[in-house]
C-alpha cells in the first residue's frame, strides 16, 4: 500500500545487534538508531550518485525529504532513537 502511493518501503534486519543487544546498557537502541541511519545514508547515497547493487536506477528516484520509519519492539525504540539522533543538516529528513 505505502509503495502504491510512492514510498520506498524497506526492512532492515537487525539479527546481528538483536544477538548482542543484551551488552549494551540500552538494549540496542544506539546500535538500531546507527543501523538505520547508516541505511538512510545508503538511499541518499543510490539517489545522488548511484552505486552497487542499483547502479544508476535510483539517482533522482528517491524522495527522502519526507521519511517515516516504523519498527516493533526493540525496532520501535531504535527508529525512535534515529528521529532523536538524526539533525537538520542530514540529507534526510524524517517525520515525527
Amino acid at each position: 500500500m505505502l509503495a502504491s502511493q510512492g514510498y520506498v518501503t524497506v526492512s532492515i534486519s537487525a539479527n546481528g545487534v538483536n544477538g548482542q543487544d543484551y551488552r549494551a546498557s540500552d538494549g540496542g537502541a544506539q546500535a538500531r538508531s546507527e543501523l538505520v541511519r547508516h541505511h538512510l545514508d545508503l538511499f541518499n547515497r543510490w539517489n545522488t550518485n548511484g552505486d552497487d547493487p542499483f547502479g544508476s536506477a535510483l539517482v533522482g528516484r528517491v524522495n527522502l525529504d519526507h521519511v517515516m520509519l516504523v519498527g516493533h519492539s526493540r525496532g520501535g525504540e531504535g527508529v525512535n532513537r534515529a528521529g532523536i539522533d538524526s539533525s537538520s543538516s542530514d540529507p534526510w529528513q524524517i517525520d515525527s
